[in-house]
C-alpha cells in the first residue's frame, strides 16, 4: 500500500467523516482518475516530434501513452485530418496513487497557484515547463522550451475541497 493511499484511507477518510457528518463511508470524495495530456506545437510541423512527448509521458507515469489525432483539417493551425497532435495518459488504481504521491511532493510545490483551475468535478493543473522534474533532469539538454503538460484530476463528488486541503494542495 502506497503512503498516500494509506494516508487517505486511514487518516483523511475518518477526518472527512467527522467534518461532513457522513453516515456512509462510500459517500466520501475520492479520486476517480488522473488524465495527463501533452500537446506540442512542433508536432504539427514535424510528425517525428510526437515520439519525444510520448517518451516524456512514459517516463513520468510508467505507463504507455495514447496518441491523439486531429478530427478535421484546420488551415489556420496548419493541421491535416488524422494527423497526430498530442498524446494522453489516463491513470487509474496503482499508477494513479503513485503519480498522486509524485504530484504532491515534486510538482505542486513548484507551481504557481494561477495554473490551478477548479470546475465542478475536475481540478485542472497546467505545467508550463518540465525542467524541474527529477526523472527528466539527465536529458534536459535535449529538450526545448516548448514542453509542458496538463493534468486533470476527476473526483466522485463536487465537495472535493476538503480532500484537497487535507492533501495540502494550494488553494486560490
Amino acid at each position: 500500500m502506497n503512503k498516500t493511499e494509506y494516508w487517505i484511507k486511514k487518516v483523511i477518510s475518518k477526518d472527512l467523516i467527522y467534518k461532513k457528518k457522513i453516515s456512509n463511508s462510500h459517500k466520501l470524495t475520492n479520486f476517480k482518475k488522473i488524465c495527463i495530456k501533452m500537446n506540442d506545437n512542433k508536432t504539427i510541423q514535424n510528425i517525428k516530434n510526437i515520439f519525444l512527448s510520448i517518451s516524456i509521458l512514459e517516463i513520468l507515469t510508467n505507463q504507455k501513452s495514447k496518441i491523439c489525432f486531429s478530427k478535421k483539417s484546420i488551415a489556420n493551425f496548419k493541421t491535416q485530418k488524422k494527423a497526430p497532435v498530442g498524446c494522453l495518459v489516463t491513470l487509474r488504481k496503482k499508477n494513479k496513487e503513485s503519480f498522486l504521491q509524485f504530484l504532491m511532493f515534486f510538482i505542486l510545490p513548484k507551481l504557481d497557484s494561477k495554473m490551478i483551475k477548479k470546475d465542478s468535478l475536475f481540478l485542472n493543473i497546467g505545467v508550463k515547463d518540465i525542467f524541474f522534474i527529477p526523472q527528466l533532469s539527465i536529458t534536459n539538454n535535449n529538450f526545448s522550451n516548448y514542453f509542458g503538460f496538463g493534468l486533470s484530476l476527476l473526483f466522485d463528488n463536487k465537495n472535493f475541497f476538503l480532500l484537497l486541503s487535507s492533501l495540502q494542495f494550494k488553494q486560490k
